[in-house]
């Protein structure tokens, strides 16, 4: 399949756009879009997963930044979220000994 790379480029930055105004839902769709026409494209998966976790949805959130580094795994961005969201799930205010399940570094 033919990848549209203007459109590409158009999405990314709408959802970019939205992403700093705090339209998160909205912001989503277009990083969605996105990834049905790529999906490895690297921006696309970094910003959805930081998007989801604006949306405190951390478990996708990591997927996307797991999915990211298998395709880059120097990719910087990729693995500074992934901390970020793997801080976020397993906080020092929640219980000493958290439920690692599916958690893989």
């Amino acid at each position: 399949m033919k990848v549209d790379r203007i459109n590409v480029e158009k999405f990314i930055d709408n959802g970019i756009d939205l992403y700093n105004s705090e339209k998160f839902v909205d912001a989503m769709g277009f990083f969605e879009k996105v990834l049905e026409m790529d999906p490895n494209h690297l921006l696309a998966l970094v910003s959805k997963g930081k998007t989801l976790l604006k949306l405190e949805k951390y478990r996708d959130a990591l997927v996307c930044f797991r999915k990211a580094l298998e395709i880059d795994p120097e990719f910087e961005e990729a693995k500074k979220y992934r901390d970020i969201t793997l801080r976020e799930m397993y906080s020092p205010y929640e219980s000493e000994f958290p439920c690692r399940e599916n958690i893989y570094l």
